[in-house]
């Protein structure tokens, strides 16, 4: 459902982050593909997820 921007609590188009089957945040981004870069508008974690520097393990791409 679009909703207008004043009443939007997150972006216009936010994608959910899944870690292990859970919800731990959502993203509005914007991929360039001329460009093949990917602009992050805003990150919102989930209540109590936390970034470690161990976080991104075994997020490799083919794991």
């Amino acid at each position: 459902m679009l909703y207008p921007a004043p009443k939007r609590q997150y972006g216009y188009f936010v994608l959910p982050l899944l870690h292990q089957g859970k919800l731990v945040g959502r993203m509005d981004s914007k991929i360039h593909r001329k460009s093949r870069e990917l602009e992050i508008f805003a990150l919102w974690l989930e209540e109590g997820v936390k970034i470690t520097p161990w976080s991104g393990a075994g997020a490799a791409p083919g794991d």
